[in-house]
C-alpha cells in the first residue's frame, strides 16, 4: 500500500506561475467534491461505467476489481503487480496501436485467474 501521507494545511503554500496545473487540478477536485455532496455527478474528473477502460495520459490500464477484497493480502498484491507489469514488458511482438487492448485482456485474464481460484491463483504464479 502507498500514501502520500497526511493530509498538509496548504493556507501558508504559496505558488507560484509554474504552479498553475496544481492549481487547476486542486479546483477541479473541489468543484468535484462539492457537486458529489449536492447530490450531483461530477463533469471531471469522469466516471466511467462497468469495464470501460479509464484513458490516462501516460499509458496506464484501470481496471475495476471484481471484489474488493481480492487484493486485500500484501503478498498478493504484489505478485499481481509483478505480473500486471510483465505484461507490459512482453509486448515487443505486439503492434503500438493495440497495445492497450491486448494489455488489456492480459490483465483481465490475470484478475480472472484469481478471482476463481483465490490468493494461491496470484502467489503460486
Amino acid at each position: 500500500m502507498v500514501s502520500s501521507g497526511a493530509i498538509v494545511n496548504r493556507k501558508a503554500e504559496h505558488l507560484g506561475t509554474t504552479d498553475r496545473g496544481v492549481v487547476l487540478f486542486r479546483r477541479m477536485l473541489a468543484n468535484a467534491m462539492r457537486a458529489v455532496a449536492d447530490g450531483a455527478t461530477p463533469a471531471l474528473p469522469r466516471l466511467y461505467q462497468g469495464q470501460t477502460p479509464v484513458r490516462t495520459y501516460a499509458h496506464e490500464i484501470v481496471l475495476r476489481l471484481p471484489r474488493a477484497d481480492m487484493l486485500s493480502d500484501r503478498q498478493a498484491l504484489a505478485q499481481f503487480g509483478r505480473r500486471a507489469a510483465s505484461v507490459f514488458v512482453e509486448m515487443d511482438d505486439v503492434a503500438l496501436e493495440r497495445r492497450d487492448e491486448v494489455a488489456t485482456q492480459r490483465i483481465r485474464k490475470i484478475l480472472d485467474e484469481f478471482g476463481t481460484r483465490g490468493k494461491e491463483a496470484i502467489t503460486q504464479s
